[in-house]
């Protein structure tokens, strides 16, 4: 047979047999369809150099070995693990390539020397296979070769590879220079260092004691309408294919328990008896509620529970839930009696489907309304007690230490002192501290905050209070100077090796980066970057299901568009031992 196809390799009938042997190989041995009539076709050919399906397979697990690669398919896909895996292989291959255009080389031997020595090259990085061993073990070489489906030959010829492309990002790097200022800038942004004290005015609980008027609501939205309108766009949802709700306002009194003294039961019954008598003869709901209320999540906003569904209930008490079934809106609940409260209770209105404009525009008016007001609130709040460090009483005479709980039953709404009655006692603010953290970095608990860290770095050590009242989300802040430490040229010369060589390093690395993803375009517009398209459509594609209405969210890959990366987000957040 052999000397049949060797004399009659030019015959038609030669290479049909040719082509079924070939085929009858790839059936039996399981080859990938597109190997059955033209060869193991490569996924990417880089300066004649192929990407083969074994080579992706082989570095996949080489990856797996040294980075923490999510086992979800959809995390696979948001970090573009397939992508970076492909990326690594072309960046090799580039860089391999131009280091033999400036004359240099890399043989099997370099790749022997660097195994026998207990190391590899994964994503430009030398990584030790040798574990606890201190000396090479073949056995234990060969076994790994056989996890990554590996010839020796080839795996040393990839190796060979890595050595030549990291010798061009050494002589790359070796090129760097980093200035003087620059470390000096990065000395100081981690070496001054300061700590504050501060108190924090949150802006919700002031918020919560706020109860617009029809007037105000009708003003907020004829001055704010296009704003409101936006916020209904984004927020649309809210409003819209609602179940049947109620908004609920409820007073709690707690009910002592069955084994307490008659004369307890009496008088918790009294209360709640009297809580609706005071209503009854024209007290606001949400006065007794605040003043009365024994319900945390909502005494302070005046009983109200806001909306719930008529079939899901409140969750406070079935007692209540029950009632609040067979109760008309603005009528009035008799006493309720749960198994741990007694119970009063308003329906302020009830809706269904889809709610109208107006009545959205309006529910939006009102929280806008308690924000605005509870934001000036809690400004009022921080000033006062910032006015009184800096009018010389003490620290410990203003705040409250460490893990106090202020409530804000008492605060006043409009923040307005007529001199005709002295204001209620505002509980104290809690006063926290930092701790030393770097000038540059976020403030502990608070985030970023660059006036407040400047203006307390400006100012002298341990200064009580700075005159600014600072806003971050959701709260207002006071602080003062606790501490500050500041840089040293002493300092500067003991870490500034550390600093060059963490500096140098990353440099290097952006420049090469740079060139890499350069080499890459600029051959693949010359043609010396091929694709099997089909074979990249393949590797690139998640096992992951789009849900209906969702949006893909990920731009098509492209060959070239992580070269230089070197694992990415892979290598730079999750690699582990290296």
């Amino acid at each position: 047979m052999l000397d049949f196809l060797r004399q009659s390799s030019t015959s038609f009938w030669a290479w049909l047999i040719l082509l079924a042997l070939a085929a009858a190989f790839g059936l039996s041995f399981g080859l990938p369809s597109d190997s059955l009539s033209f060869g193991n076709k490569p996924i990417v050919e880089v300066h004649g150099a192929t990407i083969n399906d074994d080579d992706y397979r082989a570095q996949y697990s080489l990856m797996g070995g040294v980075v923490r690669i999510p086992k979800d398919a959809r995390m696979q896909q948001m970090f573009g693990v397939k992508e970076e895996v492909l990326e690594s292989l072309i960046e090799r291959e580039l860089l391999a390539h131009a280091g033999e255009e400036m004359g240099l080389s890399a043989t099997e031997h370099d790749a022997e020397d660097l195994v026998s020595h207990g190391h590899m090259i994964i994503l430009g990085m030398s990584v030790s296979w040798l574990g606890d061993l201190d000396q090479f073990n073949y056995k234990m070489f060969k076994n790994l070769l056989a996890n990554y489906q590996l010839p020796e030959n080839r795996f040393l010829e990839l190796q060979s590879r890595e050595v030549l492309a990291r010798s061009v990002r050494d002589l790359v790097r070796s090129s760097v220079v980093v200035p003087e200022p620059v470390l000096r800038e990065q000395y100081e942004a981690t070496a001054n260092k300061l700590s504050l004290h501060y108190a924090r005015y949150e802006i919700g609980p002031y918020a919560d004691l706020v109860d617009p008027t029809d007037e105000d609501v009708e003003a907020w939205i004829q001055e704010h309408s296009d704003d409101l309108k936006k916020t209904l766009g984004t927020q649309g949802a809210r409003f819209t294919k609602l179940p049947e709700q109620i908004r609920v306002s409820v007073i709690a009194i707690d009910k002592p328990a069955a084994e307490a003294s008659e004369e307890l039961q009496t008088a918790a019954r009294a209360k709640a008896d009297d809580a609706r008598t005071r209503i009854d003869a024209g007290a606001g709901f949400r006065d007794v509620a605040r003043e009365l209320s024994t319900d945390e999540g909502t005494a302070r906003r005046g009983g109200d529970f806001g909306w719930t569904g008529i079939k899901v209930g409140t969750g406070l008490d079935p007692a209540l839930d029950e009632a609040l079934r067979g109760l008309e809106v603005d009528a009035l609940s008799e006493i309720i009696v749960g198994d741990n409260d007694f119970f009063i209770a308003r329906i302020e209105g009830k809706r269904e489907g889809d709610v109208p404009e107006e009545d959205a525009l309006r529910e939006l008016a009102v929280e806008a309304i308690a924000q605005s007001k509870g934001k000036a609130l809690a400004k009022v709040a921080a000033e006062e007690d910032r006015d009184a460090v800096l009018g010389g009483k003490s620290i410990d005479e203003v705040f409250a230490a460490p893990g106090a709980v202020p409530g804000l039953e008492d605060a006043p709404i409009d923040g307005e002192d007529d001199g005709a009655e002295a204001k209620p006692t505002r509980p104290k603010a809690e006063l926290r501290e930092t701790g030393l953290f770097s000038k540059s970095a976020p403030i502990p608990n608070l985030g970023l905050m660059p006036d407040l860290v400047d203006a307390a770095w400006a100012s002298d050590t341990e200064t009580a209070m700075l005159p600014e009242v600072y806003e971050t989300q959701g709260a207002l802040i006071v602080a003062g100077l606790e501490a500050k430490e500041g840089a040293t040229d002493e300092g500067f010369a003991e870490v500034r090796d550390q600093l060059y060589t963490a500096a140098w390093m990353r440099k290097g690395m952006k420049i090469t980066a740079n060139w890499a993803e350069r080499l890459c375009l600029e051959a693949k517009g010359k043609g010396s970057v091929t694709v099997s398209e089909d074979k990249v459509q393949r590797i690139v594609t998640y096992d992951v299901e789009t849900k209906e209405g969702e949006p893909e969210g990920f731009k098509p890959y492209s060959v070239c568009d992580r070269v230089g990366n070197q694992g990415g987000l892979l290598r730079a957040g999750m690699f582990g031992g290296l």
